[in-house]
């Protein structure tokens, strides 16, 4: 028994141990391996005492093997007091009463030893790839064909590297340390991110905090589900993060909106980059950042829909080119904006909600590019200077003026960008497309502003 004890402990990485198991009866089953507690381990769907579960076996009555690689167990079977009489494998069955559990082909052997009989006695052949991803490795890896008599077992455990955090295996499954049973082709990743401290915010979405950078950093694919609270940081509320201090968001491309409440209250909060991809921000998702002053929308931007309050009381927000393709402004959306001087709506609004632009009464401009006047309230921009010149298309400057709410507004047609008056100066021409007028001159695009298109 010494000399087992001697090559677990030196060399884990290559010893493995047996058991074969059936049953018909649900039941958990703990391992004690040299009588020691630190070395334990379950087979079922949980632990009787401690340790972890490496694995489960369907109660069909039929054998099933389990290779138990021991490198997790080394340091425990080190300090394991091994006599003559001490048992090398001790059992606790946790199963009902008069239920019948066989176990048989109980053995240590070294992987050598194992690949062998595989090889020669099986014919279940599988394609696995279980790795780490950036920023991170694995106690154990796999990746190439397994050859294995029924389901295998694999365990490791995910370790970030420093400086970054583990946020979950590509499967959905949540905890570092995992075993894995392997009855066919398998690829797992485990993913880490940048940041000591990050979480999920979907699905396949997460999230990440710097403190170096006092930037949070939203990574991924797809739909953000999680959402913030009421009143205080989402952030420093869910992760209990008092001292956390954000200036950044960067959100990558990937993620297809912001989820209601998300970043509220990040009261220090000054910039926030927003990915092309992301589709539309929802109620509230940056209601009270009071230091936000910038917000960049990527090139191609895909936002169609801007939410209730989402950039409700944002006081230091000066101006902002809201996307084009954004059809729809939310109730009080910028609300409180107190110092908002300019401010870019696109062709592609239709509707702006009620006290959706409300005491921003420092706005200086606001252009508009919508040939058809968008829906807005009477209320949508209260408290706005209504001497402030609003620019509209030249052709609907009457359409504007004769609208309910529009036509109490100082409407201006828009200026034709200033070009040279020379012979060498290109042509220029105006075109209506999709509703919008333009500006054509040399072959680029322009809107009446001046602003160049892509």
């Amino acid at each position: 028994m010494q000399k087992l004890q001697e090559a677990i402990v030196s060399t884990p990485d290559s010893i493995y141990l047996h058991i074969a198991i059936k049953s018909t009866t649900q039941g958990n089953h703990q391992f004690y391996i040299f009588q020691n507690s630190n070395t334990s381990f379950a087979i079922g769907t949980s632990t009787i005492e401690q340790g972890q579960v490496i694995g489960d076996f369907p109660r069909d009555g039929q054998w099933y093997d389990f290779y138990i690689p021991m490198a997790q167990f080394a340091s425990a079977v080190a300090s394991s007091e091994v006599k003559s009489n001490t048992n090398i494998l001790c059992i606790l069955s946790g199963s009902q009463t008069g239920a019948q559990l066989d176990l048989d082909a109980i053995y240590f052997c070294d992987l050598d030893f194992k690949e062998h009989f595989d090889e020669y006695t099986c014919k279940d052949k599988y394609n696995v790839s279980i790795t780490a991803g950036e920023h991170g490795s694995l106690t154990n890896s796999k990746e190439g064909i397994l050859t294995t008599c029924d389901t295998y077992t694999f365990c490791t455990e995910a370790i970030p590297d420093e400086g970054c955090h583990f946020v979950k295996w590509s499967d959905g499954y949540g905890i570092q340390g995992r075993c894995i049973n392997i009855n066919s082709d398998t690829t797992i990743v485990a993913i880490f991110a940048k940041g000591e401290v990050g979480g999920m915010l979907g699905e396949a979405l997460y999230w990440s905090y710097e403190a170096d950078k006092r930037q949070i950093t939203v990574s991924g694919n797809g739909e953000m589900t999680e959402h913030g609270y009421s009143y205080v940081g989402y952030f420093e509320e869910r992760y209990n993060l008092e001292g956390m201090i954000t200036e950044k968001i960067l959100v990558e491309e990937g993620a297809t909106n912001l989820s209601r409440s998300i970043f509220k209250s990040l009261r220090k909060l000054q910039s926030a980059d927003l990915a092309a991809s992301i589709e539309r921000i929802d109620e509230s998702a940056f209601e009270d950042c009071r230091s936000l002053s910038q917000v960049t929308f990527a090139t191609g931007s895909s936002l169609t829909t801007i939410g209730d309050w989402a950039f409700y009381n944002c006081h230091e927000l000066a101006s902002i080119a809201i996307p084009d393709g954004v059809t729809t402004i939310g109730k009080a959306a910028f609300y409180g904006c107190a110092y908002m001087q300019q401010l870019a709506l696109p062709a592609s609004v239709r509707n702006i909600s009620d006290n959706a632009f409300a005491l921003c009464s420092r706005l200086q401009k606001i252009t508009v590019d919508a040939i058809v006047p968008p829906a807005i309230a009477e209320k949508t921009f209260f408290e706005v200077n209504p001497q402030t010149p609003v620019y509209v298309p030249e052709a609907s400057v009457s359409a504007y003026k004769a609208d309910q709410y529009w036509g109490r507004m100082n409407i201006v047609g828009a200026e034709t960008p200033v070009v040279d008056a020379t012979a060498d100066a290109p042509a220029i021409r105006k075109q209506l497309i999709n509703g919008r007028l333009l500006i054509i001159r040399n072959g680029h695009t322009y809107t009446v502003q001046g602003q160049q298109l892509q």
